[in-house]
């Protein structure tokens, strides 16, 4: 909620959307789909957290380095990705390479 009340510049801060989401993920899914966040933003998001990449808006899932980044923590990052991205075999494999024994 507090997302609704603060400055643009707040809103598009990675700490602050971390901190959002660690509270609350619909409210990153919320400040993504309404406020223009960089793809280095979202990767830096993905790679300190990978459960961010299930609340991402399509485009961001659809991304192969996020994908790959999210991917990369928990071949269960797998189940979130889109299509597109599981037909690439760099995507595939490192899907792969996660998968427990």
């Amino acid at each position: 909620r507090a997302l609704a009340y603060m400055g643009l510049g707040a809103k598009t801060d990675h700490e602050v959307l971390l901190a959002a989401a660690s509270q609350d993920m619909c409210a990153l899914t919320l400040a993504l789909t309404e406020f223009p966040v960089e793809k280095d933003v979202i990767l830096a998001m993905v790679k300190r957290n990978w459960h961010i990449f299930a609340y991402l808006p399509p485009h961001y899932l659809a991304d192969q380095e996020i994908a790959v980044a999210a991917v990369e923590q928990d071949w269960q990052a797998w189940s979130y990705t889109p299509d597109r991205c599981r037909a690439d075999p760099n995507v595939a494999l490192v899907a792969v390479r996660q998968y427990p024994d």
